[in-house]
């Protein structure tokens, strides 16, 4: 986001504070969707950020949805049912029942274990309707069932007159660095999708499969498998599979990672020993980049400062200008009672003091979600939304968080 933006958000609004970028998620959703392909649907996982999802609903074929709250936010939001994807690894009884009297026979179900596959067989006999349901293959965790599992169950589809399967469901993790995994995997599910049609005599029309592609989050990454040139390899593993049916990928964090922006304040410095620590007014509860330890890494920073113009984003601690006399190492530490809490170890910058606010890019996804919201009580950080037609708006206002933890 630009400079002018971050300084207009920091001067207008209290920080700690969550900037998500419409215009910036739509075109990043546009460009994942022209690099699949036109063989191959998306499905937008709400899960990376719920926020986006609305605007998620209007580009993508689909909304996976992993947990009755995730149902009640798209029911809540008006999404059709045909939009819907109802996965997750628990689905209790009642909420599969309210979330059946919804989706009715238009959304499509996955099924987790044995067990959820009869939940959605009683569901779909109540509302006298037969539900589309995609059998999910485990990669060896908890999620899904094993291949003999998914046998069994495809070779007594007749012995259920409520659900109908049409697939299989595929997600073995994410943060994928390169395509050798990937590859693996899809001849893996092309081998398993011919053999159930051997031994079973059926022919699956759908494979829904969760890409995980990894994401560049700090200084030193640079976009890999979600490069065009690493699309193009991925788009001829897709087409030289056997399996001729219907395939729709799964994405989160590749389409949402860089439409967000975390901006804290520097509220307190001091220098111990040869250490200089910024204390910031937010802190590990309420940002995450996936792989960051301990502050190991340096992210995407701008900073917003009162008393210049402008300063320079921070170098990258191993870059050749990192060793310039103009610059100092900063420890930007969060808010929290706990030595843990530090966001950046080494970040190389012009001088900082208190009053700059620290603009963290490239946290559109799970970022707000994965902290420790409330830990400690802190304040649960306003959110804005930004739009280059509208500008500003708030969706969520600035709230404490001491009542959840309070029993009176």
């Amino acid at each position: 986001m630009k400079y002018e933006l971050l300084k207009e958000a920091v001067a207008t609004h209290e920080t700690p504070l969550y900037i998500y970028d419409e215009t910036a998620f739509t075109k990043r959703f546009q460009y994942m969707r022209k690099e699949i392909g036109p063989r191959m649907e998306l499905t937008y996982s709400m899960k990376a950020n719920p926020y986006l999802t609305k605007i998620a609903s209007t580009m993508a074929s689909r909304i996976e949805v992993c947990s009755y709250g995730e149902f009640l936010i798209t029911r809540e939001l008006g999404i059709a049912p045909e939009k819907l994807l109802i996965s997750g690894v628990l689905k209790r009884h009642d909420d599969i029942m309210d979330i059946v009297s919804y989706g009715r026979d238009e959304a499509l179900y996955t099924a987790e274990s044995a067990h959820q596959y009869e939940l959605l067989e009683e569901a779909g006999k109540r509302y006298g309707l037969v539900l589309p349901v995609l059998l999910r293959l485990s990669s060896g965790n908890q999620f899904g069932m094993d291949q003999d599992t998914i046998l069994k169950l495809v070779l007594n589809r007749d012995e259920m007159k409520h659900v109908h399967i049409v697939g299989l469901h595929y997600f073995s993790g994410t943060q994928k660095k390169n395509l050798k995994k990937i590859e693996k995997e899809l001849t893996k599910l092309d081998l398993f999708l011919a053999e159930i049609y051997e031994r079973c005599d059926y022919t699956m029309s759908m494979l829904e499969y969760g890409t995980g592609f990894g994401v560049p989050y700090f200084m030193d990454q640079e976009e890999g498998v979600t490069a065009p040139e690493s699309m193009a390899e991925f788009r001829g593993l897709v087409d030289h599979m056997d399996f001729t049916g219907d395939i729709t990928v799964e994405m989160g964090r590749a389409l949402t990672f860089n439409a967000g922006t975390y901006i804290t304040t520097i509220l307190d410095q001091k220098t111990t020993g040869k250490s200089h620590y910024c204390i910031l007014d937010g802190g590990m509860h309420q940002i995450n980049y996936d792989g960051q330890m301990k502050g190991m890494y340096v992210p995407h920073i701008q900073v917003i400062s009162g008393n210049v113009d402008h300063v320079e984003t921070s170098l990258d601690a191993t870059s050749d200008e990192a060793d310039d006399e103009n610059l100092t190492s900063y420890t930007l530490c969060g808010s929290l009672c706990t030595g843990n809490d530090v966001l950046v170890g080494n970040f190389k910058a012009k001088k900082l003091s208190i009053g700059d606010a620290l603009a963290f890019e490239r946290t559109g996804a799970y970022s707000l979600h994965e902290g420790m919201s409330n830990f400690l009580s802190h304040e649960l950080p306003e959110i804005l939304f930004y739009n280059e037609e509208t500008g500003f708006r708030s969706v969520r206002e600035r709230r404490e968080s001491y009542p959840f933890n309070m029993a009176k």
